[in-house]
């Protein structure tokens, strides 16, 4: 007796919490109904009446002189209204009434205007009436179902009072369950019904549960019949609360016949795999819950019947899943979303009306549960069979949508959601059937779609589930390794066309928004970053192909691999140098493109410069080969870009200009040290190169010194100036200690002829400047 008294006990806690979740719920949110509705009633009264509501009487005050004459009295004569009011017009008087004199300004000062009391009477009538409503409550509904679990729970103790004293048997502990049961059950119905319906719900709810648990306990530890008839009267229990609170309109006698209905596979289980027997009794719940759905406006009991069923399935799927039972578990999973989204949605379908909040976010919850384990059951060798459930699925909810839309029973939350979720099943199918360039190549295709439908319908959940798509296509190449392992053509094979598949997914995705959506607005905005990142892509993947083909190419017996290292450097500096033209032809209509063609030369300079460090790896001829024409491109480049940005932005044309020229000289020493350092003479004589590095930087530093004197560019001046002050530092340095006799008196030579010719050119531009000022002057004179 003490495990089954302890069973009992578990059995009425739990349904005492479920109990009182869901009365709270109710009690809190009839209670702001009727607090809204209160207000919404003294609102209009006082819209018809046209006169504010009475506020709260204020203290006596002592009467404040007026500064207009006193108004003439009607005569004794005249009848009196016997029922005065402020609110009433005046009596016509049969005499005339004389004209008022205008006011005359009285020198008392006027008393100050009396405060309004901090609330309005009706706002407190309507804040007592708010209470008083929680009162009755909290003193009727909640203490009679209180009140009936601890009945429950007396009449638990009573059982085992009598079986532990052994003053009555097993027939008669059954006896007295049932006759309790039955009692509490004919008195709320037939003597309370008239005094109260809440108090008679709660006594016949006691009289349901007693004979439930009797009956469940005579089976468990007397065994007076056996499971299926027990089985049989348990759920009749069940469906009798369930019918009655439709009767009776009794909420939360119907949230207890439902869990009773769903306990009884749980109190009598064997223990054995009888998936569907179980799956077909949870069925045929699922369509009582829906039916008492249909019937009553209650949208608590879908949740609570959806959430036992995933209970249910969940532990059936985890303990005998296998492979021959994978027809039962996708029978059962796509059960429980065609049974709940059916129970959740048939009412507002009925009623032609939009399904509301918990109603939607129900099916939802049905059909993801349903997708899991459909993904977990077909996933791996039935990957054909998950493709067609998945469609199945999607097209299940496309039909939802149609229907309820039909009957005027989609709601803005449930459109977007079903959308949502035949987009999801749809694209779920990707990863299921496609492998490697297929899967990224369909997330891509999705992404396009999702983004195009999500712009033009204004559905946030599209934009969303296109954003994920976005980011799924090249997760799926990553996480699959989609990418080339030996010899292939260049840009003409199924890796290259996926990738660039999800590059241009990213550009047609962001097109989308920055087109439907106008300017300066969110959705506007990440359509530009998401053309961005779209660039990225992009320039990854060609810098990837071109660098994996070289590497193929190096694998292959007899190559040249210093050569083709060689073209490889040359083919990333010219890509990286060139690849901005491919969308700065759209800059005279978006003036951003240039800002992004001045942040990538900004960050693929750092790219330049490890290519740099390589440059040379073959024989080549100094100044006149591949690589150093390809390195010229990239400063050409953000000279173009400085140039353009120079009308709007003439800080950032400085700095892009004096970071074009660093890169030019550090290509030159690059040059000179790479080419002359594969000489067979390059060991003995370094100083050669040293001596030539000097050489070019003062040359360079010459014509950049002449070419901002010409041009008025006075940043160009003193980076010319910087870099002499280094080369002479070097010369006298480096140079003198390093280099032989002849080429320490070349390197001295031409620096000092540079140097006078850089201070001859000052010298031009100073006189030429003075003379500008001294025309000025006197033709303002």
């Amino acid at each position: 007796m003490d495990e089954a008294f302890w069973i009992f006990l578990g059995f009425l806690i739990l349904v005492a919490s479920v109990t009182l979740m869901v009365s709270g719920g109710v009690a809190l949110r009839m209670a702001i109904g009727l607090r809204k509705k209160v207000r919404a009633l003294e609102a209009r009264i006082a819209e018809l009446s046209g006169e504010p509501p009475p506020t709260a009487p204020a203290s006596p005050r002592r009467p404040v002189p007026s500064p207009l004459p006193a108004r003439p009295t009607a005569p004794a004569s005249a009848p009196a209204s016997s029922e005065p009011s402020p609110r009433t017009a005046p009596a016509p008087s049969p005499l005339p009434v004389p004209a008022l004199s205008p006011p005359i300004a009285s020198p008392t000062p006027t008393a100050p205007a009396l405060r309004p009391p901090p609330l309005r009477r009706a706002e407190r009538a309507s804040f007592q009436e708010t209470w008083e409503t929680i009162e009755h409550r909290l003193g009727i509904r909640w203490l009679s179902w209180i009140g009936a679990i601890v009945v429950l729970v007396a009449l638990a103790f009573l059982l085992k009072f009598l079986y532990d004293r052994n003053l009555i048997g097993p027939a008669g502990r059954v006896g007295v369950g049932l006759g309790a049961g039955l009692a509490f059950l004919l008195l709320g119905e037939l003597r309370l019904r008239r005094l109260h319906d809440l108090l008679a719900q709660a006594v016949s709810a006691t009289g349901v549960g007693g004979l439930f648990l009797t009956t469940f306990l005579a089976y468990k530890f007397y065994g007076f019949s056996g499971q299926l008839p027990t089985f049989g009267l348990m759920v009749w229990y069940a469906a009798f609360a369930m019918a009655l609170a439709v009767l009776r309109r009794g909420r939360i006698l119907a949230v207890l016949g439902l869990v009773c209905a769903y306990a009884c596979p749980f109190l009598l289980s064997t223990g054995q795999d009888q998936a569907e027997v179980l799956f077909a009794y949870l069925a045929i719940l699922a369509l009582a819950g829906g039916t008492v759905r249909l019937l009553r406006d209650w949208p608590e009991t879908t949740p609570i019947g959806l959430a036992l069923t995933a209970i249910y399935y969940g532990g059936w799927h985890a303990r005998f899943f296998g492979d021959d039972r994978v027809a039962v578990a996708v029978a059962g999973a796509a059960g429980v979303a065609a049974f709940f989204c059916v129970a959740a949605l048939g009412r507002g379908a009925r009623l032609r009306r939009p399904a509301g909040i918990t109603d939607a976010v129900s099916a939802a919850a049905a059909e993801i549960f349903a997708l899991y384990y459909l993904w977990e059951s077909l996933a791996g060798e039935h990957r054909i069979a998950l493709g067609f459930v998945l469609t199945g699925l999607g097209l299940w909810n496309v039909g939802l949508f149609w229907a309820l839309r039909a009957r005027r029973a989609l709601s803005r939350v449930l459109e977007e959601l079903l959308l949502l979720l035949a987009a999801g099943s749809l694209a779920f199918v990707i990863p299921a059937v496609l492998r490697a360039e297929g899967a990224l190549i369909a997330w891509s295709l999705a992404a396009v779609v999702l983004a195009d439908a999500g712009c033009r319908s204004r559905r946030v959940l599209l934009q969303a589930a296109a954003c994920a798509a976005l980011v799924a296509a090249p997760w799926a190449g990553i996480a699959q390794d989609v990418w080339h392992t030996g010899t292939f053509h260049f840009a003409l094979n199924g890796i290259f066309a996926a990738w660039l598949a999800a590059a241009a997914a990213w550009l047609l995705a962001g097109q989308r928004a920055v087109a439907l959506f106008p300017p300066r607005t969110l959705q506007h905005r990440i359509g530009r970053g998401i053309q961005v990142v779209g660039i990225a892509i992009l320039l990854v993947l060609l810098s990837g192909e071109v660098a994996a083909w070289f590497w193929g190419e190096r694998l292959v017996p007899g190559a040249d691999r210093a050569l083709l290292r060689d073209l490889e450097a040359a083919a990333l500096l010219g890509l990286w140098a060139l690849f901005p033209a491919l969308y700065i032809w759209r800059a005279r209509r978006v003036r951003e493109l240039w800002i992004l063609a001045a942040v990538h030369y900004a960050v693929m300079g750092l790219g330049y410069l490890v290519v740099l460090a390589r440059l040379h790896r073959s024989d080549a001829l100094l100044f006149l080969n591949l690589q150093f024409a390809a390195g010229v491109l990239f400063p050409a480049g953000i000279f173009a870009v400085a140039r353009a940005l120079a009308p709007r932005a003439p800080r950032a044309r400085v700095c892009l200009e004096i970071y074009a020229h660093v890169l030019a000289v550090l290509l030159l020493s690059f040059e000179i040290f790479g080419v002359l350092g594969l000489r067979e003479w390059s060991e003995s004589r370094e100083w050669i190169r040293t001596a030539l590095v000097s050489v070019a930087w003062t040359l360079y530093a010459f014509v950049v010194l002449s070419l901002g004197v010409w041009r008025a560019r006075a940043a160009w001046r003193w980076f010319a100036l910087g870099l002499l002050v280094v080369t002479i530092a070097k010369v006298f340095f480096v140079d003198a200690s390093q280099v032989e006799q002849i080429w320490r008196v070349v390197s001295f030579a031409v620096l000092g002829t540079l140097l006078m010719g850089s201070s001859y050119v000052y010298a031009r531009h100073e006189r030429k400047k003075k003379a500008e000022i001294e025309g000025d002057d006197a033709y303002s004179s």
